[in-house]
């Protein structure tokens, strides 16, 4: 049984379809994965968090704090 007719028999709509699959753990790795490193090769900083503030990260390891917390 194909993704689409396993869908069908539990008579769910294809917005419902498309946010469970949206929704999968994995799926979501893999697509955080892909933005991470199309950022990077256009040289934009993903933004991180950790105990000293808010920073930007490079594709490089490189952090620039944008917010220190107090």
């Amino acid at each position: 049984m194909n993704r689409k007719n396993s869908f069908e028999s539990r008579n769910i709509s294809p917005g419902q379809a498309f946010f469970e699959k949206m929704c999968n753990p994995q799926i979501l790795r893999e697509n955080l994965k892909k933005a991470i490193e199309k950022s990077w090769a256009a040289g934009v900083p993903i933004i991180r968090q950790d105990k000293k503030g808010i920073y930007e990260l490079y594709a490089d390891g490189t952090k620039k704090y944008v917010r220190l917390f107090s």
